[in-house]
Formats: structure tokens, C-alpha cells, sequence
């Protein structure tokens, strides 16, 4: 570390974290809850992908469950390829990687951790990865889940707590080193209300180049599946809610071939040994939609163009990625309409359409730092080259264009739904406004019936107290009640003049009089004079 003066040359804290995390027992094992099937999975953290040729097919596709199996893989195979890790990882994977592809430590750390996970949020020195420059690709997945009639009893500020309570707990479990390897992991979590629900999952993407051949890192969140990880908010109401639980699909268009070969790949079998496509029976309610790409990477593209283009090797994820951002942003527009109905005005309309403009702005932010990634295609990464010798164009670069043309539109579709936010945000103020208003008005009518009465009753008060005082004159007299009548009605016409003459007013005739009498006295002056002059 250096003083505040000096250019510090690193984050002395994030490398400290990196070396607390390294530090750590890493749980290798599962605990018992698993089957001896479930344990053999678990420990299959990587997933490689050989381009050996460039008609490869997924029968390349090697399942990997220690560091020593990838090494021993890499060295026997010197072709282009992807290794595709998942879930939570341990200190050994860790450090192999880094070793074996000389990995930055922006990788390590920026897909791990983040700032408020490791302790580190107080040097406010985590930078996002377009500022600072780096080569890694990061996209942060959204999946929406629904649970039918979660704890109705609670409200949603109730439930929320509880949530926020379970997810602070699992962070705290995260950066302790605490969960199980291969494990899914949840970036965040959000409850929109108490039928759907969100979570967050990070994709880091990068690629290491060597003399002759690259290796494409994809390093993704979700792991063995959801519905066996024993920790965290979603796990929390799964135990409770599990049977009405459910994570929506994320729904792409894919090609005809592409769903052959997508029910070929899952029909074979899987790295467990057992059929990969399970029954619908079999399906859990929580478990990721991403969770077969490790396994179906690549089966849309043409295979020619990504054995040479890791960039174009990655388009199937894009592509899933600006989807699940729609189906995201789809709720929002969702919630939006209805908390900004004034048929079901809510007294927390305007605080949640504030929080749903937040977390769009924020999905807003990051679809805009990628653009400029999908249009530099990765910046110096390996194109394809042209089909022909004379062919100068990039047979890559529509695929690209393609992408950003998606990323425009979702970005619009982002910007869209903020706007509607601040519009909803706006009209309901403006209703409020207008009903204070409507209140305000109804009052002051209460009001100034109130100050007839109180006008009325001050002064029959007041003569009702004078003809009380022991005076001389009226002691012992016997004069009528009318004379009460005769004292109190001059003297509440009286009151009623001086409320109903104003001020201003009076102030103003005086003045017009004044006027019109000099005015008049100018006249008979000017009169005068030609009388004069005539007798003259």
C-alpha cells in the first residue's frame, strides 16, 4: 500500500481479500444430504469444449472434476477451445487456473467478488470493468421466478425484510468460504411483490491467447442447480413454498436444426452417467435456465466460423442474455401499469415505482457499457477468416451487427420502461396533489362555517355578558327582554359590516374620493375663470 500522496499501484485490500479467500478451507466435499450419484456431479466443476477440427461436434465435450484432469486435457490437445466453469469455486481450482493460463487478477476477483462481499467497499476503490479497462466480459443474468401465495399472512415490506435478513446471511456465508463447491451462486435478489420474484447471476467472459491457440474462459454463477443449494433466500423459501415455487424459462428463438441437435445433446449421456434429459416429472420447480448451457454451447452456431472466432462462439450467450433482459424488463413494464392505475392506488406506489426505476436504471447501465464491447467484437480477439482467399469481409462481422441492433433495441426497451417509471411517479404526484387539494377545499368549507357560528355566538356572547354586569343602571330594573334583542342586533349588524368591509377596499374608495372631490375642485376653478374672462 502507499501513501495518500503516492499513485498507489494496487488495491492493497482486494489483493488482501484474494488472499483471505485462497486462505480459506474450501469445502471440497459435499455434506451428506447428497447421494453418492449427486457427489460425483458436484465435483464436476468445468466443462471443456476441444475445437479440434472445424467441423467439431459436442461429442468433444469433456467433463472435468479435478484441476489435474484439466491440466492433463490442455496438454494433450493443442487446438482452440472453451472451458466453461460453473457454480462456486474452491482455493485448489483457483489457484490451477491462474497458474495454468496466467489468469489477471482482475478475472479472479472481478467474477468473484464484489465489494460488499469481501469488505473492501470502504476504499470505494472497486471500479466497474469499463473504466479500468479490462479485457473481461461480464454480463449479469436475470431470472424471474414465481411463488403462489407466498406468506399472504405477512406484507410485503414484512417479507422483505425477512428476505433482505436471509440474503445479508448468505453473503456473509459467501465470503466466509462457506458454501460447497460447484454450488450455484446468487448475486442478488429481489422481490417485486408476493408472486414474483428475482434473481441475478453473473457470466465472466475471457480469453487467453496462446502462441498458436486460444482458450475461451466462461465462468458462470449457476452451477449443479438451485434446488441443491442449501443456502440463501431462495433456498429459504423453497423449504417453505417449494411445491408453488417456479423459475421461468428464458425463451429464445432457435433454428429447427438447432432443436435436433439441442435434443440430441441432452438425449446422451450426461456427465453423471444417466440420461441428461430428465422426465417432466423429474424436472425441479428452482432451477436456473441456464443450466444446460455448459453442456449446449455453440449448437446453433456455424461451427467453421466459431472454431476460428471465440467472439462468435459467445453470440448464443448474448443472445440469451438481451432475452432474459426483455422477459426482466416485461415485469417491470408489468408492475409498473398496475402501481400506476389509480384504481388501485397504493399508499407505497410511489416508493416502489422509485425502486423499480432504480433497478431499471441500473440493468440501463449495464446493457450500455456492453455495446461498445459488441461492436469492438472483443477488441484484438482472433476473427474468422473470409470463406475465400478474395472474400475481404468479416464472415463474422453480420452476426455482430446483429447483436448490437439487439442490444439498441433492449437498451430503448430499458430507457422505455424509466420513463414510465418517472411518468407514473409524476401522475401520481399530481393526483396527490390534486386530492390534497379537493381535501384542503372541503375543509375550508368546514372552516368558514365554523367562523359564522363562532361570529354569530361572539357577539350574542358578547351582550349577553354586558347585560350580566352588576351596572347601577340595570340593577333592579324593569325593563323588557327586548331591549337584550334591541343591543344585540345593532351590534351584530355591526359586527357584520366590519367583517364584510375590507381594508383594502375602503382604503381605495377614500382614495377615489379624494380624486373625484380635487377633480371637481379643478373644475369649478377652470369655471370660474371663463366667467370671469367672459365678463371681462
Amino acid at each position: 500500500m502507499t501513501s495518500s500522496g503516492e499513485r498507489p499501484l494496487f488495491s492493497g485490500s482486494h489483493f488482501f481479500a484474494l488472499v483471505q479467500l485462497l486462505s480459506l478451507p474450501s469445502i471440497q466435499q459435499p455434506v451428506d444430504y447428497s447421494s453418492p450419484d449427486e457427489r460425483s456431479e458436484r465435483r464436476s466443476l468445468a466443462t471443456a469444449h476441444i475445437l479440434s477440427t472445424p467441423d467439431w461436434s459436442h461429442s468433444n465435450i469433456k467433463f472435468l472434476k479435478t484441476p489435474s484432469e484439466m491440466n492433463l486435457l490442455l496438454d494433450e490437445n493443442s487446438s482452440n477451445g472453451v472451458l466453461f466453469l460453473r457454480g462456486y469455486p474452491s482455493a485448489e481450482w483457483l489457484s490451477h487456473l491462474g497458474r495454468r493460463f496466467d489468469l489477471e487478477y482482475d478475472f479472479l476477483y472481478g467474477h468473484f467478488a464484489q465489494s460488499f462481499q469481501l469488505h473492501v467497499g470502504d476504499d470505494f476503490c472497486f471500479p466497474p470493468l469499463s473504466v479500468h479497462g479490462s479485457d473481461m466480459i461480464q454480463l449479469v443474468f436475470t431470472s424471474i421466478g414465481t411463488a403462489e401465495n407466498y406468506n399472504s399472512s405477512a406484507s410485503l415490506t414484512e417479507v422483505r425484510r425477512s428476505v433482505n435478513l436471509e440474503m445479508r446471511n448468505y453473503v456473509a456465508e459467501f465470503s466466509k468460504g462457506n458454501l460447497t463447491m460447484g454450488d450455484s451462486v446468487i448475486r442478488d435478489f429481489h422481490l417485486h411483490d408476493l408472486n414474483h420474484f428475482s434473481i441475478e447471476q453473473k457470466i465472466s467472459l475471457q480469453l487467453v491467447k496462446g502462441a498458436k491457440v486460444w482458450t475461451l474462459l466462461i465462468w458462470t454463477d449457476c452451477g449443479m442447480g438451485l434446488h441443491k443449494t442449501r443456502s440463501g433466500p431462495l433456498w429459504k423459501m423453497h423449504t417453505v413454498y417449494g411445491p408453488s415455487m417456479t423459475m421461468l424459462p428464458i425463451v429464445s428463438s432457435v433454428k429447427n436444426q438447432a432443436i435436433d441437435r439441442t435434443l440430441d445433446t441432452r438425449n446422451t449421456q450426461g456427465e453423471d452417467g444417466k440420461d441428461a434429459l430428465p422426465s417432466e416429472q423429474d424436472i425441479p420447480n428452482v432451477v436456473e435456465p441456464l443450466l444446460h448451457l455448459h453442456k449446449e454451447l455453440g449448437i446453433s452456431l456455424n461451427s467453421r466460423l466459431a472454431h476460428n472466432d471465440p467472439f462468435y462462439m459467445l453470440d448464443e450467450i448474448f443472445r440469451l442474455f438481451v432475452t432474459s433482459e426483455y422477459q426482466f424488463l416485461n415485469l417491470m413494464h408489468a408492475k409498473v401499469d398496475e402501481l400506476a392505475h389509480f384504481d388501485t392506488h397504493r399508499p407505497d406506489s410511489t416508493s416502489e415505482l422509485k425502486r423499480i426505476k432504480e433497478l431499471v436504471n441500473k440493468h440501463a447501465e449495464r446493457i450500455e457499457d456492453l455495446i461498445p464491447v459488441i461492436k469492438a467484437r472483443g477488441g484484438d480477439w482472433p476473427r474468422a477468416p473470409g470463406e475465400t482467399r478474395s472474400e475481404q469481409k468479416d464472415p463474422t462481422k453480420e452476426y455482430s451487427e446483429q447483436l448490437t441492433v439487439l442490444f439498441d433495441k433492449v437498451l430503448r426497451r430499458a430507457r422505455a420502461v424509466s420513463e414510465l417509471c418517472q411518468f407514473g411517479i409524476s401522475d401520481l404526484g399530481n393526483e396527490m396533489t390534486i386530492r390534497e387539494a379537493r381535501r384542503s377545499k372541503k375543509q375550508a368549507g368546514v372552516m368558514a362555517k365554523i367562523t359564522v357560528v363562532a361570529f354569530v355566538l361572539g357577539c350574542l356572547s358578547f351582550t349577553t355578558s354586558f347585560f350580566g354586569m352588576n351596572f347601577m343602571e340595570l340593577d333592579g330594573s324593569k325593563r323588557s327582554i327586548w331591549l337584550w334583542f334591541a343591543v344585540s342586533v345593532p351590534v351584530l349588524l355591526g359586527s357584520w359590516l366590519a367583517w364584510r368591509i375590507d381594508g383594502s377596499k375602503c382604503k381605495n374608495l377614500m382614495v377615489n374620493i379624494k380624486e373625484r372631490f380635487a377633480k371637481d375642485q379643478g373644475k369649478d376653478k377652470e369655471s370660474r375663470g371663463k366667467d370671469e374672462e367672459i365678463a371681462l
